[in-house]
């Protein structure tokens, strides 16, 4: 049974444990996957597979031609794509999206339906209605969490959950519904599966190869990202989600000589809330934002281990990660209190450099690395990555590749 925790400091928690993840990314007419399970093509030889060391280390897929139709409702136009076989086990879906621009008058919604292997197909399940509207300027965005089949799945936010009975190589597939206004181009679409690991429920297993943990020896100087404190904002309540993604913006802003990602935080909030959650923290909202300047491109993504968060930060890129406070400071156990933290670098010892929203005395500090990883793997390792358009997500999933 998976609950819905407020958070403290920014939302809450979905599911209480790491997940193997599988990113698809649909690129104008094109399909990426990144780390697979043999999804999608010829999958890999059996020498191939001798050489894998961990499930995220295989080759991207890349189709050329993605197949959409066009579709048409009463009061709606839009697209569908294909079914997609992620040729693994998975029980949970997050999507993202990424727009760009849009006038004041277009409002997208993104939908999600599932089949079995018998090919029986689930009603449609909506992930979301967008605009780029401001509360206090007629949007209508919102995530509808009242959407619940005992048989196929539930809503939770910005997160489809798989009904136990149909976990298992499930396909799925997308469609944009465009409810007003015009869309001046065909969006970038992502969708995050992941499932759970057994004999984790709260973070506390230790998933780190000893390759993992020799890696953590390598230290990354902090990148130089503005730090901001949640609190700082009158009226702040669970703000750390904006708080995060504007520090990033801020930092592509600066790199890319941009000032109008350089926005404060009230302005993000105002461009991210959900009334369906009463929230900031909806993942896909956030980083539909974060795409709608047009530069930038913004997922919802779930790593595999710290080495993957390591090669980002690397490489020169800050990772917004969602964590429970609670376990950062170093709990074993207790009431999970969800968070957001952007991650700018690794100490001599291995230790994430976090700039902590939540935190006014001590806003860029160094938790103990086990202490990080068993707080962020209560939301299943899940990240934000935000960059520029050019770089090319799809490459890898584990390893990042830009200009």
């Amino acid at each position: 049974m998976i609950s819905r925790v407020r958070w403290g400091l920014s939302r809450r928690l979905r599911r209480k444990a790491v997940g193997q993840a599988l990113l698809f990314s649909m690129i104008k007419g094109g399909l990426v996957i990144f780390g697979s399970w043999g999804a999608l093509g010829e999958g890999l030889s059996a020498e191939e597979e001798k050489k894998e060391t961990t499930p995220l280390q295989r080759h991207h897929r890349l189709m050329d031609h993605w197949p959409w139709e066009k579709v048409k409702g009463e009061d709606w136009v839009g697209r569908r794509g294909a079914w997609l076989d992620p040729a693994f086990e998975w029980d949970e879906a997050i999507l993202s999206w990424n727009t760009g621009p849009l006038s004041s008058k277009t409002q997208v919604e993104y939908w999600i339906q599932v089949r079995d292997s018998e090919g029986a197909r689930s009603p449609w399940f909506s992930l979301g209605r967008w605009d780029l509207n401001r509360l206090t300027n007629g949007s209508h965005r919102t995530s509808l969490n009242s959407q619940r089949d005992p048989g196929w799945g539930r809503v939770e936010t910005d997160v489809f959950v798989l009904a136990q009975e149909q976990h298992g190589r499930c396909a799925i597939r997308i469609e944009e519904r465009v409810v007003q206004g015009s869309l001046p181009h065909e969006p970038y679409v992502a969708l995050c599966l992941s499932r759970r690991r057994k004999g984790d429920e709260s973070g506390g297993k230790d998933f780190e190869s000893s390759a993992t943990r020799k890696q953590g020896t390598v230290s990354v100087s902090a990148l130089d990202v503005v730090i901001r404190s949640q609190g700082a904002y009158a009226g702040e309540d669970g703000w750390c989600s904006p708080t995060s993604l504007s520090m990033i913006l801020d930092f592509w802003g600066r790199r890319l000589g941009e000032a109008n990602l350089r926005v404060d935080v009230p302005e993000v909030v105002e461009s991210v809330f959900d009334p369906g959650w009463e929230g900031t923290g909806n993942w896909s909202f956030n980083v539909a934002y974060a795409g709608s300047f047009g530069s930038l491109r913004g997922v919802v993504n779930r790593f595999e281990d710290m080495a993957q968060l390591e090669a980002w930060v690397g490489r020169g890129i800050p990772v917004a990660a969602s964590v429970c406070l609670h376990r950062l400071r170093g709990a074993k156990q207790g009431a999970l209190s969800g968070h957001l933290v952007v991650v700018v670098g690794f100490d001599e010892q291995g230790r994430p450099i976090l700039n902590d929203p939540g935190s006014m005395k001590r806003p860029r500090w160094t938790p103990e690395r086990n202490d990080f990883r068993r707080a962020w793997a209560t939301s299943r390792n899940t990240v934000y990555l935000i960059v520029p358009v050019a770089w090319q997500l799809g490459v890898t999933q584990r390893f990042p590749s830009g200009p």
